[in-house]
């Protein structure tokens, strides 16, 4: 990898990371978006693309960084998965939190 592949996949990386801190009800109200982030010797433009499946939804992130004059692009990419679900407690468990 060279230094402006390092560059791109570390930008991801950060973004992953900081998704990876929020709570899973703050991750799934992510909605897809792209911006710019400026590093120290380019602009990567990261965005988040977003696959739902009912109760978990993937997050992914990603870049694309123009090779071969523009006409090629390799992509660095990060992700995530989301679960939300729930289970109803059988009395011996309930009766182990609260008596």
């Amino acid at each position: 990898m060279d230094r402006l592949d390092a560059i791109y996949q570390n930008a991801v990386d950060l973004e992953v990371d900081h998704l990876a801190r929020l709570s899973p009800c703050e991750l799934m109200q992510i909605q897809p978006k792209s911006w710019k982030v400026d590093t120290e010797q380019s602009v990567v433009e990261l965005a988040y693309l977003i696959f739902d499946g009912g109760d978990h939804r993937h997050i992914a992130v990603m870049a694309e960084r123009p090779a071969l004059l523009g006409f090629a692009r390799r992509k660095f990419a990060g992700a995530l998965k989301v679960q939300l679900s729930s289970e109803r407690l059988s009395s011996s468990e309930l009766a182990a939190l609260y008596d």
